[in-house]
């Protein structure tokens, strides 16, 4: 993969990730490998990741994310979203 150079979309979803998101390697139950990136956000942000911060990922890295919905106790619904590689 070919690095793209920085640019307003990638500097916007690298605050997000910064701000909202986290990096994560683990094993799955059955001993698979996983690398994911993960955001959460709330519900009214949907819209945001689903058009603009899916499309980021899809654009310069060529990895397609999804979203899931969370109940989280004490708080409103989270949108969390996804990448897993």
């Amino acid at each position: 993969m070919k690095t793209p150079k920085i640019n307003p979309d990638l500097a916007e979803v690298t605050g997000l990730l910064l701000g909202d998101g986290c990096l994560s390697h683990y094993y799955t139950s059955d001993g698979v490998e996983r690398f994911e990136i993960a955001f959460t956000g709330y519900f009214r942000e949907k819209e945001y990741y689903e058009k603009f911060v899916k499309k980021v990922f899809q654009k310069y890295f060529q990895v397609n994310g999804y979203l899931r919905l969370r109940n989280v106790l004490s708080q409103v619904s989270n949108v969390l979203f996804l990448i897993n590689f």
